[in-house]
Protein backbone atom coordinates (compact mmCIF):
# COMPACT_ATOMS: atom_id res chain seq x y z
CA UNK A 1 0.00 0.00 0.00
CA UNK A 2 1.98 3.04 -1.12
CA UNK A 3 0.95 6.83 0.83
CA UNK A 4 2.75 10.22 0.78
CA UNK A 5 5.48 9.83 -1.32
CA UNK A 6 6.37 6.09 -0.96
CA UNK A 7 6.09 5.43 3.02
CA UNK A 8 3.91 3.03 5.01
CA UNK A 9 0.48 4.82 6.35
CA UNK A 10 2.70 6.93 8.05
CA UNK A 11 0.40 7.78 10.82
CA UNK A 12 -2.52 8.13 8.41
CA UNK A 13 -5.62 6.04 9.90
CA UNK A 14 -6.65 3.29 7.90
CA UNK A 15 -10.52 5.02 8.07
CA UNK A 16 -9.35 8.50 7.42
CA UNK A 17 -7.66 6.99 3.99
CA UNK A 18 -10.48 5.03 3.14
CA UNK A 19 -12.90 8.44 3.43
CA UNK A 20 -10.44 9.89 1.27
CA UNK A 21 -10.33 6.94 -1.36
CA UNK A 22 -14.43 6.94 -1.14
CA UNK A 23 -13.95 10.77 -1.89
CA UNK A 24 -11.79 10.56 -4.68
CA UNK A 25 -14.04 7.18 -6.34
CA UNK A 26 -17.08 9.52 -5.53
CA UNK A 27 -15.82 12.40 -8.01
CA UNK A 28 -14.93 9.82 -10.40
CA UNK A 29 -17.87 8.23 -10.87
CA UNK A 30 -20.21 10.99 -10.58
CA UNK A 31 -17.58 14.30 -11.44
CA UNK A 32 -19.00 16.15 -8.10
CA UNK A 33 -16.88 16.43 -5.49
CA UNK A 34 -17.37 18.67 -1.98
CA UNK A 35 -20.49 20.56 -3.84
CA UNK A 36 -18.69 21.30 -6.86
CA UNK A 37 -19.38 20.08 -10.81
CA UNK A 38 -18.49 21.50 -13.88
CA UNK A 39 -20.95 23.74 -15.12
CA UNK A 40 -22.15 25.37 -11.41
CA UNK A 41 -22.47 29.19 -11.77
CA UNK A 42 -23.26 31.87 -10.09
CA UNK A 43 -24.36 32.35 -6.43
CA UNK A 44 -24.32 28.57 -5.94
CA UNK A 45 -20.69 28.11 -7.11
CA UNK A 46 -19.50 31.39 -5.31
CA UNK A 47 -21.17 29.91 -1.92
CA UNK A 48 -19.97 26.43 -2.53
CA UNK A 49 -16.32 27.87 -2.76
CA UNK A 50 -16.23 30.18 0.24
CA UNK A 51 -17.87 27.11 1.70
CA UNK A 52 -15.12 25.10 0.86
CA UNK A 53 -12.20 27.39 2.08
CA UNK A 54 -11.37 28.12 -1.48
CA UNK A 55 -9.34 31.28 -1.94
CA UNK A 56 -11.10 33.91 -4.11
CA UNK A 57 -7.41 35.56 -4.96
CA UNK A 58 -5.95 32.90 -6.99
CA UNK A 59 -3.91 33.34 -9.91
CA UNK A 60 -5.50 34.92 -13.11
CA UNK A 61 -4.43 32.78 -16.64
CA UNK A 62 -4.44 34.78 -19.90
CA UNK A 63 -8.31 35.11 -20.41
CA UNK A 64 -8.73 36.72 -17.35
CA UNK A 65 -10.35 33.57 -15.61
CA UNK A 66 -9.86 32.17 -11.82
CA UNK A 67 -7.58 29.52 -11.12
CA UNK A 68 -7.40 28.70 -7.25
CA UNK A 69 -7.57 25.67 -4.76
CA UNK A 70 -7.42 24.36 -2.06
CA UNK A 71 -5.30 21.43 -0.49
CA UNK A 72 -5.60 19.35 -3.87
CA UNK A 73 -8.95 20.87 -4.71
CA UNK A 74 -8.58 22.93 -7.75
CA UNK A 75 -10.90 24.87 -9.94
CA UNK A 76 -11.21 27.30 -12.74
CA UNK A 77 -13.90 29.58 -13.35
CA UNK A 78 -14.50 32.05 -15.81
CA UNK A 79 -17.36 34.15 -17.30
CA UNK A 80 -18.96 33.12 -13.82
CA UNK A 81 -18.86 29.28 -14.62
CA UNK A 82 -16.89 26.69 -13.06
CA UNK A 83 -15.01 25.18 -16.19
CA UNK A 84 -12.50 22.66 -14.69
CA UNK A 85 -12.57 21.03 -11.31
CA UNK A 86 -9.90 18.57 -10.25
CA UNK A 87 -7.84 16.51 -7.42
CA UNK A 88 -4.16 16.62 -7.64
CA UNK A 89 -0.89 16.36 -5.48
CA UNK A 90 0.83 19.87 -6.45
CA UNK A 91 1.45 22.50 -4.39
CA UNK A 92 2.80 22.11 -1.28
CA UNK A 93 1.64 18.51 -1.05
CA UNK A 94 3.86 16.20 0.11
CA UNK A 95 4.87 13.79 -3.88
CA UNK A 96 1.73 11.94 -4.17
CA UNK A 97 -0.31 12.49 -1.79
CA UNK A 98 -3.96 13.82 -1.90
CA UNK A 99 -5.29 16.39 1.01
CA UNK A 100 -9.04 17.46 0.77
CA UNK A 101 -10.01 20.77 2.19
CA UNK A 102 -11.00 21.03 6.17
CA UNK A 103 -14.45 21.89 5.86
CA UNK A 104 -15.26 18.39 3.91
CA UNK A 105 -14.44 16.61 6.96
CA UNK A 106 -11.96 14.28 5.63
CA UNK A 107 -8.58 14.54 7.66
CA UNK A 108 -5.19 13.42 6.73
CA UNK A 109 -3.85 12.77 3.31
CA UNK A 110 -3.34 9.51 1.35
CA UNK A 111 -1.63 8.14 -1.82
CA UNK A 112 -3.16 5.58 -4.09
CA UNK A 113 -1.34 3.36 -6.55
CA UNK A 114 -3.18 2.35 -9.60
CA UNK A 115 -4.39 -0.66 -8.82
CA UNK A 116 -5.54 0.35 -5.55
CA UNK A 117 -7.25 3.22 -7.17
CA UNK A 118 -8.58 0.47 -9.78
CA UNK A 119 -10.11 -1.50 -7.08
CA UNK A 120 -11.95 1.52 -5.66
CA UNK A 121 -13.43 2.03 -9.19
CA UNK A 122 -14.73 -1.74 -9.25
CA UNK A 123 -15.88 -1.13 -5.47
CA UNK A 124 -17.89 2.17 -6.21
CA UNK A 125 -18.82 0.38 -9.60
CA UNK A 126 -17.65 3.18 -11.59
CA UNK A 127 -17.08 2.42 -15.06
CA UNK A 128 -13.77 3.73 -16.86
CA UNK A 129 -12.11 3.23 -20.23
CA UNK A 130 -8.74 4.01 -21.46
CA UNK A 131 -8.13 7.37 -22.31
CA UNK A 132 -5.02 7.71 -24.99
CA UNK A 133 -5.40 11.44 -25.35
CA UNK A 134 -3.55 11.98 -22.60
CA UNK A 135 -1.52 8.58 -22.96
CA UNK A 136 2.25 9.03 -23.34
CA UNK A 137 5.56 8.67 -22.65
CA UNK A 138 4.91 7.48 -18.86
CA UNK A 139 1.87 8.72 -17.87
CA UNK A 140 -1.28 6.63 -18.03
CA UNK A 141 -4.72 7.93 -18.34
CA UNK A 142 -8.12 6.13 -18.54
CA UNK A 143 -11.72 8.31 -18.28
CA UNK A 144 -14.87 7.70 -16.20
CA UNK A 145 -18.13 6.96 -16.53
CA UNK A 146 -18.25 11.22 -14.73
CA UNK A 147 -16.40 12.54 -17.14
CA UNK A 148 -13.46 12.61 -15.09
CA UNK A 149 -9.48 12.39 -16.35
CA UNK A 150 -7.74 10.01 -13.94
CA UNK A 151 -3.66 9.96 -14.62
CA UNK A 152 -1.22 7.72 -13.01
CA UNK A 153 2.55 7.83 -13.37
CA UNK A 154 5.80 6.09 -12.16
CA UNK A 155 6.90 6.44 -8.84
CA UNK A 156 10.43 6.10 -8.44
CA UNK A 157 12.36 4.08 -7.23
CA UNK A 158 9.80 1.14 -7.79
CA UNK A 159 8.74 2.39 -11.06
CA UNK A 160 4.95 1.47 -9.52
CA UNK A 161 2.10 3.30 -11.16
CA UNK A 162 0.54 6.11 -8.58
CA UNK A 163 -2.72 8.54 -8.62
CA UNK A 164 -1.16 11.51 -10.01
CA UNK A 165 -4.21 13.88 -11.07
CA UNK A 166 -7.79 13.67 -12.04
CA UNK A 167 -9.95 16.24 -13.62
CA UNK A 168 -13.26 17.31 -14.94
CA UNK A 169 -13.81 19.84 -17.47
CA UNK A 170 -16.63 21.10 -20.13
CA UNK A 171 -16.38 20.22 -23.15
CA UNK A 172 -16.06 22.68 -24.89
CA UNK A 173 -13.40 23.98 -22.53
CA UNK A 174 -10.57 26.49 -23.43
CA UNK A 175 -7.92 26.35 -21.02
Amino acid sequence: MLVAGGDSLGGVREDERKKIGDVLAGFAKTGWVGGLHTGMRGAELLETMIGLGLPMDGGEDAHGGLLTREESVEVYVTDDILWMLGLDHEGALPEHEFRLPESMGVPGGAGFTMDEMLALLAEHQCAWEPYPSLTFDDQTSIKTEGGVVVSFEPFEPSAEYVLTAMYASLPEWRG
